[in-house]
């Protein structure tokens, strides 16, 4: 019978020991739970853990599926042991992991298993039981088997007594090892994560539903100079903001409200008044029921980046300021020496058309090139100046690739006799006629190295080789080397040689000249057209400087350069009568010189005061107007005589200053053309011709032979801008009409085509229908080539009369 009892009481305690295990393993659910549940809060705490947390929440989340199936599949260790602590029954689970038969176990105490570091430990909390005749007890404890593994074990043991009291212990086991490793890793990733976030300095506030602070961490007290007792229970928005961040505040609330997490930055409010600007990360939380709790804010001290900032702003306006003094300075230093230099440049072109002698024709040459190297160096200082203010841009247009080499050649053969140097040119066979590029920015950069080559080079050789290196769609990779047998450059100076202002020696500006701007605007135009000035050089040896560009090629066709060059210089002008306003006499009598020679009638003022008062009484064909003068500039008188007298004479700039815009207040001022100082005689022609030929063809037209129509743009209501489309439209149709007359000599009817294309919606806009059919009909023509030459030549003879008249207005 107390068998049938110690069975049954044996039964009974088995199943309170699964009822134990199943409490513990729901109790280690719960904690799976509560540790998944931190580890998704930790999610929330910045956008820059949120991929690492993620994926640790998953490891563990798999491990504790792999943990839950092992306990749910493992059959348990059972045995017993009496009092003294020696085995007297051990199962197969318990025989497999000690590593030892059963033989084996029975002849040994269960102590000898302890790891000897926790040994005592467990003897004492046994003894303790049996003392204290507890029934049930649960130990965590690591032993080690035959093969010397340690094992972690969690251990229930019951006491079992009989009426002469203990007797022994019934014990039931499980392997933990794992899951012992698996809290270590656990506690050891929240302190690498909680380590990551404290030497973030983020400051983590928690608030509830009502907005009011649940927890604050340490780095938010530390930013915000706040206990976490001061804090707890206020509201966040009361506390630190102003009332303009209150309203960013309420809105971001909402967000979380409506579950959306987002990042935004305002000015915090601190314990001693301070302001410190944070980023603030916010982002809901939820309970285990997905009901909301509240949500999470992630500061982010930006104070220091802000002050940045503002120092930026600062030395950006600064910066601006000086940039904007400097340009003033340019643009005058531009007019001051360019106004002699026109008359230098006038006067020269002059004196070369009188009897000279040998010794003066000597004199003369030597006054040309200094007026040239003196023009060298206001260029090279004022495109420098664009550059670096990012005003330089390219033009592009074709050019003909050898004759632009040639040409440049060319003006450093003189120097290069001096120097005793042979100049040689080499080309390669297949070679494109023509490009399209900026030929005068390729032409400057070209004429630098020449120049620079033949300077540095006595009795010697300088090469200039052009090779075409690849061709792919449609563009022609070229390089360009321009070699020499000079003086060479050291290793250590060839570093800055690209520098501003800078040349390998100080002595070679004494010996040499120059700016040392050349290679410096050199490489910085090479660079704009997308490739690379590099030099190769050895200090008494010579140098190369070479580049490589890639030109879109082009069929055969004129040049622009090409084009002006067939220019022939008009000599009569049928007495036309032209005002010239010049407050500079040695220019005055330069272009009065030179315009009478062409049958002109040239009438002075010397500032744009006297201009209009001769205006108010006379009529002039032309007026050549100075930008800057005393009493009254250009600019106000244009103004003066556009708007106040209403005279619509053409009026030509004569500007001495080259700051990028300084065109456009030409035409703003009512304007119609512009001639940059100093300007040789057949530029002066070429304007004269424009304007005053254009004028008479008008004059021969009947008044009911109008070719414009205003009516488009007059219904706006906007004479300034009536007047500005029309400059525009006579500036930029004036270049249409020589692309034309240029495709047409090098029958490029698809570029014929192309240009009435483009110009046809502003015809559309100012001219009769007539001339609108007209370019219409040369962008469709589909028929012989003849007939849309012979269409076209009439509608060019057309088109520039209708400017004509149009410039008349």
């Amino acid at each position: 019978m107390d068998k049938d009892n110690e069975i049954l009481n044996l039964k009974k305690a088995l199943e309170r020991q699964k009822l134990a295990r199943k409490q513990a393993e729901s109790f280690m659910e719960s904690k799976s739970l509560e540790l998944y549940e931190s580890n998704a809060q930790l999610l929330n705490l910045n956008e820059s853990l949120e991929e690492e947390v993620r994926r640790r929440t998953k490891k563990i989340e798999e491990k504790e599926k792999q943990f839950k199936a092992l306990v749910e599949n493992a059959t348990d260790i059972i045995f017993t042991i009496d009092l003294n602590g020696f085995f007297t029954y051990v199962n197969p689970v318990a025989q497999k992991i000690a590593g030892y038969e059963e033989e084996e176990l029975l002849l040994m105490k269960f102590s000898n298993l302890v790891i000897e570091s926790h040994r005592e430990e467990v003897i004492f909390h046994y003894l303790n039981q049996i003392n204290q005749l507890d029934e049930i007890s649960n130990l965590d404890f690591p032993i080690s088997n035959k093969n010397g593994e340690v094992i972690w074990i969690n251990q229930k043991a019951r006491l079992i007594q009989d009426d002469n009291g203990p007797k022994e212990f019934v014990v039931i086991s499980r392997d933990i090892t794992e899951n012992k490793a698996r809290n270590e890793s656990v506690k050891q990733s929240e302190e690498k994560y909680r380590g990551v976030i404290e030497n973030l300095k983020l400051g983590i506030l928690e608030v509830d539903t009502e907005d009011k602070i649940i927890k604050a961490y340490p780095q938010f007290c530390s930013l915000s100079g706040y206990s976490g007792e001061e804090l707890v229970g206020k509201s966040p928005a009361e506390l630190f903001l102003d009332e303009s961040s209150k309203e960013i505040m309420k809105r971001e609330s909402q967000e979380r409200f409506n579950g959306v997490s987002s990042v935004y930055e305002v000015p915090l409010i601190k314990k001693d008044g301070e302001i410190a600007w944070v980023i603030i990360s916010g982002a809901p939380f939820y309970n285990s029921e997905g009901v909301l709790e509240g949500s999470i804010g992630v500061h982010l001290d930006i104070s220091e980046r802000k002050e940045m900032e503002s120092a930026l702003r600062e030395a950006k306006l600064k910066a601006e300021e000086l940039n904007k003094i400097k340009e003033m300075f340019l643009a005058n230093m531009s007019h001051e020496i360019r106004t002699p230099m026109n008359a230098i440049v006038g006067m020269s072109e002059l004196l070369e058309h009188t009897g000279l002698d040998n010794t003066q024709s000597k004199y003369l040459s030597a006054i040309s090139s200094s007026s040239k190297n003196l023009l060298i160096l206001i260029n090279d200082l004022l495109d420098f100046s664009k550059i670096e203010s990012g005003n330089l841009s390219l033009e592009m247009e074709s050019f003909n690739l050898k004759k632009l080499i040639l040409k440049t050649t060319e003006i450093v053969s003189l120097k290069a006799d001096e120097n005793g140097v042979d100049l040689i040119s080499r080309f390669d066979e297949n070679l494109p006629t023509y490009l399209k590029g900026d030929s005068t920015r390729l032409g400057q950069v070209l004429l630098n190295l020449l120049s620079n080559a033949v300077k540095f080079t006595t009795n010697g050789m300088v090469w200039i080789n052009v090779n075409s290196i690849k061709k792919e769609n449609n563009k022609q990779v070229i390089q360009f080397t321009v070699k020499d047998q000079g003086i060479g450059i050291s290793h250590n100076e060839i570093t800055a040689i690209f520098n501003d202002f800078s040349q390998a020696k100080a002595s070679t500006t004494r010996l040499y000249g120059g700016t040392g701007l050349g290679l410096s605007i050199s490489q910085k135009i090479v660079r704009l057209m997308d490739g690379e000035l590099e030099v190769k050089s050895e200090f008494g040896k010579g140098s190369e400087f070479f580049f490589t560009i890639a030109f879109d090629e082009v069929g055969e066709e004129t040049s622009e350069e090409e084009f002006h060059d067939n220019y022939k210089i008009k000599v009569d002008f049928n007495h036309a009568k032209i005002l010239l306003v010049e407050d500079n006499p040695v220019n005055s009598l330069m272009a009065t010189t030179i315009i009478e020679k062409w049958n002109c009638n040239v009438y002075l003022a010397e500032n744009g005061l006297e201009a209009i008062d001769m205006l108010k009484s006379t009529s002039y064909q032309l007026i050549l107007m100075d930008m800057t003068m005393p009493k009254m500039g250009g600019i106000e008188a244009s103004q003066i005589i556009r708007n106040e007298l209403k005279i619509e004479t053409p009026i030509v700039a004569l500007t001495a200053n080259a700051i990028n815009g300084d065109s456009q207040k030409c035409f703003d001022a009512g304007m119609n053309d512009y001639l940059s100082k100093p300007y040789h005689q057949i530029d002066l022609n070429r304007v004269l011709a424009k304007w005053i030929e254009d004028q008479e063809k008008a004059k021969t037209k009947t008044k009911t032979d109008t070719l414009y129509n205003l009516s488009k743009l007059e219904e706006m209501g906007d004479p300034k801008f009536l007047k500005k489309m029309i400059a525009l439209f006579l500036v930029e149709t004036d270049k249409a009409i020589v692309e034309i007359q240029k495709a047409i000599v090098a029958d490029d009817f698809k570029g014929i085509k192309a240009t009435a294309h483009r110009i046809k919606p502003s015809i559309n806009y100012l001219c009769t229908p007539r001339l609108f059919e007209a370019v219409k009909a040369i962008e469709l023509w589909e028929g012989q080539d003849l007939e849309l030459i012979a269409k076209t030549n009439f509608f060019l003879e057309e088109m520039q009369l209708a400017l004509a008249q149009m410039k008349l207005l």
